[in-house]
């Protein structure tokens, strides 16, 4: 990953023009996506090999607002 640009999230859904143009000249589809990205599953397709497997991490909702909640520093509101 390059060492800036690279964020694939919040607060815009994922499309395929976040990766690197290059990246994506050099590899084709990629084997392996991870990343803290928002789904768009046409938009992921086009990036990952058709027989990609899927999976996704959820977090317990209250760790989520508290961990969300200290990073944007909120309190300060």
């Amino acid at each position: 990953m390059p060492p800036e640009g690279s964020y694939l999230g919040h607060p815009r859904s994922f499309v395929r023009e976040m990766v690197d143009g290059d990246l994506r000249k050099v590899f084709g589809r990629f084997d392996a996506f991870a990343s803290h990205a928002r789904l768009n599953v046409p938009e992921f397709k086009a990036v990952v090999r058709e027989d990609a497997v899927w999976f996704t991490i959820l977090r317990e909702p209250t760790q989520l607002f508290v961990s969300l909640f200290e990073y944007y520093n909120l309190q300060k509101w």
